[in-house]
């Protein structure tokens, strides 16, 4: 047997179930929902944390949904379904309204009845109260004061739950009516569409933020939204604002002003201060002075010690000193930048060295002039321009002043003037300098040797040799020739003269230094170039040979454990023979060449030809000579029996011969053959 019960049915187990629905905003999926409960005799559920029972009303994130089936036959911890995303909730609905229209006395013994002549959100409730049965005549009495007119009054009106039944109740009398009203709630309405998102206030409009359809600003009173993205438009371009609200008209108030007063600084007055009616105020010089914080010099006058320096009508000032900034430091073998707002004199101290770089002339008046001195104890200042070019080297001890002759670029045109250094003194006839003068121009008299001269006022004699022809004095030769050389004479001049083979030259000249090494021909072992000559044991390298007997030459070859494939390089300056005694693995091109530093064209003259051999192993596939190239330049080689080869000859050796013949630049005719060895 089943009953009705809350949200379900009751079958014969004796179980109350339903499905409860609960909700959570979140920006993003949330975890499934753990715990809560459900109280069946309060009809009250707790939630898990985090979550509620109904959807939010406005929200900003998406709402998601869990679901559980609720049973009061096992009443355990719910257990819920994995989030979903649930629909935003509508706009809540209009309130339900209950009036109370017409009321009809029916007859008697007939059931009362309730119309509604409204809506289901405006019910207009119609009553029809049957009239009570006729009793028995009773007795005529007598007549009565006239009784008051029954009332009908509305009561309380309570929203039921949804789906309840509609309930009335009189909490008056019968003849003074009080109805009170229980009227169920209608059913959820369907979700309602997302509304229009509302305006982003972000105060007044900028020119530097960059704004989003939707932003609103405010700007000169007026407010504005954002109806594209833009950066820097300014309000009320109607490609990117709309107005919001705009700006009002300026009021036109008047007033009544009783008083006008003016006050003013000490170096001004005022006259006819207050106006209570009409009048001028009159503002004027007072002869206090401005004040140098307020831009003014803070004197009235302007001679002797602490006054402000004026110019005469000349543009000139007169003063008993002026002192300049300076920078004593000490050197750090750094650079040092100056600006407009560096000091002008510079003193170095201490030793290591030290850079300046002057300021950019753009910024300095022409004439603008800076001072060095070096007072190190060693090490030098390099004055730079603004480009980092040197401008002076100043040495230990120097002094130099650099002043600006052109400011049209940033280097500038610099001017140097170098003075005297610390350790130079001089009077009227003397100089005396302790170090050492490079790059100048001697105009006085005869230097004398034991001051560092030649002690000689006549001109030298051009390409002689200079010596010393007593203590005190020097002299020159005569010059020499380029077949001469010079002789020493312990007691004489030395002069220029040929070579003596006997006198001049002794002992054997090695092949080192380009000589023989032997005091005979033929202990020297060379090759003469006249008559018969038999040579045995020896190399000789691109030599020429016309209308030689030889016999028994012996050629350079390389045998190399290399399979043959791919291109190989043939080199004609290190061999005449090549073989290769690993199978080959493929077919191979062969590019002759010098050697790996110079190119077969540049080694061989037109007309002249070499001729080399190429041995090849071949196992059971016979590879052969596909291609042939000269300094990587293709060729075709002219075969033996007029047909080139289209294999090799397997399991053997094949025995490849090349001439070669250059016959124009970088032009050669190839004779080829192969022959097989087995």
């Amino acid at each position: 047997m089943a009953t009705s019960g809350l949200y379900g049915s009751t079958y014969s187990y004796g179980g109350t179930y339903f499905e409860w629905f609960i909700f959570k905003e979140s920006a993003t999926a949330p975890s499934t929902p753990t715990g809560g409960s459900w109280n069946f005799v309060t009809n009250v559920g707790t939630t898990p944390t985090g979550w509620t029972t109904i959807p939010p009303a406005s929200p900003t994130y998406t709402v998601y949904a869990s679901i559980a089936i609720i049973n009061s036959a096992n009443a355990t911890t719910p257990t819920w379904s994995t989030p979903a995303a649930w629909v935003n909730q509508g706009v809540a609905g209009a309130a339900a309204t209950v009036a109370v229209g017409s009321t009809t006395t029916g007859a008697a013994g007939t059931s009362a009845s309730v119309t509604n002549s409204g809506s289901t959100s405006a019910a207009v409730f119609n009553f029809t109260i049957p009239r009570g049965d006729t009793g028995a005549t009773g007795a005529t009495g007598a007549t009565g004061a006239t009784g008051a007119a029954a009332t009908i009054t509305l009561g309380t009106v309570t929203t039921g739950a949804a789906g309840s039944s509609v309930i009335i109740t009189n909490s008056g009398t019968s003849g003074a009516a009080v109805f009170n009203f229980t009227i169920p709630r209608g059913d959820t309405g369907a979700t309602g569409s997302q509304g229009v998102p509302g305006i982003n206030w972000l105060g007044t409009w900028s020119s530097a933020t960059t704004y989003a359809i939707r932003d609103g600003v405010a700007y000169n009173g007026s407010s504005y939204y954002a109806v594209a993205a833009s950066t820097n438009q300014v309000p009320p371009n109607a490609t990117y604002w709309n107005v919001l609200a705009q700006r009002g008209t300026d009021g036109t108030g008047s007033g009544t002003v009783t008083s006008v007063a003016a006050t003013v600084p000490a170096f001004l007055s005022v006259a006819g201060s207050p106006i209570t009616s009409s009048g001028t105020l009159a503002i004027s010089y007072s002869g206090t002075a401005l004040p140098v914080a307020n831009g003014g010099t803070g004197v009235t006058s302007s001679s002797g010690a602490n006054s402000v320096v004026l110019r005469d009508a000349n543009v000139n000032i007169s003063a008993n000193a002026v002192s300049e900034g300076y920078s004593n430091v000490a050197a750090a073998g750094t650079t040092t930048t100056l600006t407009v707002a560096s000091v002008p004199n510079y003193v170095v101290t201490g030793s290591g060295g030290q850079t300046y770089k002057l300021p950019d002339a753009t910024t300095l008046s022409n004439g603008a002039n800076y001072t060095f001195n070096n007072n190190q104890s060693s090490g030098t200042i390099v004055v730079q321009n603004n480009s980092t070019t040197t401008v002076a080297t100043i040495q230990s001890g120097g002094f130099v002043d650099v002043i600006l002759l052109n400011n049209s670029t940033s280097a500038g045109t610099w001017d140097v003037h170098t003075f005297a250094p610390s350790n130079v003194s001089w009077s009227t006839n003397t100089l005396d300098y302790a170090g050492s003068i490079t790059s100048a121009t001697w105009n006085g008299t005869t230097v004398a040797y034991n001051r560092g001269g030649t002690g000689q006022s006549s001109a030298f004699t051009q390409y002689g040799v200079t010596y010393a022809n007593a203590t005190t004095s020097l002299a020159t030769t005569a010059a020499g020739t380029s077949t001469t050389v010079l002789h020493g004479n312990a007691s004489g001049a030395p002069t220029f003269g040929a070579v003596s083979l006997t006198a001049d030259v002794s002992g054997t000249l090695p092949i080192a230094n380009g000589g023989t090494g032997a005091t005979t021909l033929a202990g020297a072992s060379i090759v003469t170039y006249t008559g018969t000559e038999t040579l045995t044991n020896k190399t000789l390298t691109a030599p020429a040979i016309t209308n030689a007997l030889v016999t028994g030459i012996r050629e350079t070859a390389t045998v190399s454990a290399t399979a043959a494939t791919g291109t190989i390089n043939f080199d004609t300056l290190t061999q005449v023979v090549l073989y290769y005694t690993t199978n080959a693995s493929g077919n191979f091109t062969v590019n002759f060449r010098g050697s790996s530093g110079s190119t077969l064209d540049s080694v061989m003259s037109t007309g002249q030809s070499l001729s080399t051999t190429f041995l090849v192993t071949n196992g059971s596939t016979a590879y052969y000579n596909s291609a042939v190239t000269v300094d990587g330049t293709s060729v075709t080689p002219k075969w033996q029996g007029g047909t080139a080869p289209t294999s090799g000859n397997a399991s053997s050796i094949d025995s490849y011969t090349y001439v070669i013949i250059k016959t124009g630049s970088a032009t050669f005719t190839v004779l080829a053959s192969i022959t097989k060895f087995a």
